[in-house]
């Protein structure tokens, strides 16, 4: 992979099944939230997109491919950093039906909930809010993610209403509270 954006996926609907060979190697070749983010910009294009949704029920399995690897790469480290992109990925999951391993989630949200209760910061925060949505209820990870923003520092607590603010446009369902 490039350090450049460049990365495509190959979209040829007679023969559907490249896309998951690509998916597949690409994911398993991916390093660092960097490498992972090229690949997340590009699986989230709005043709890809199109495309998956056709093939929803044949690529399913993508969704442990991709659940495996956002964990290993971004959740399951010392040191995280949250990618925004990574935020797109619950409601597509949620549309695309591919929401039924929220049990995978499990692990990572004990590890995270004791991550925050030791250290209140934004990473956390947010990984919470992907993990919880990630299990199948995006509004009671709002919810959850604005009860945590009330124990930030002031500057966290400005970037987590930036994030607040976006969730809607990221195709969340809109919230309930006034932000």
């Amino acid at each position: 992979m490039s350090t450049e954006n460049t990365f495509q996926f190959p979209i040829h609907k007679d023969d559907p099944f490249s896309f998951i060979d690509t998916n597949v190697l690409a994911l398993a070749q991916v390093q660092d939230v960097f490498q992972l983010n090229e690949v997340l910009s590009a699986f989230l294009s709005e043709e890809v997109q199109s495309f998956v949704d056709e093939n929803k029920d044949s690529f399913f399995l993508l969704s442990q491919v991709w659940n495996d690897a956002i964990q290993r790469i971004v959740l399951d480290v010392d040191d995280i950093i949250f990618p925004d992109g990574l935020l797109m990925i619950p409601p597509i999951f949620q549309k695309l039906n591919w929401l039924d391993h929220a049990n995978s989630w499990a692990k990572m949200h004990e590890k995270y909930t004791q991550a925050f209760d030791k250290e209140t910061c934004l990473p956390f925060a947010l990984a919470l809010l992907f993990i919880e949505a990630m299990q199948g209820d995006m509004s009671a990870a709002i919810d959850h993610f604005i009860e945590r923003e009330a124990m930030l520092n002031d500057d966290d607590t400005l970037h987590a209403e930036r994030y607040l603010s976006n969730l809607q446009f990221f195709g969340w369902p809109m919230l309930e509270k006034a932000v």
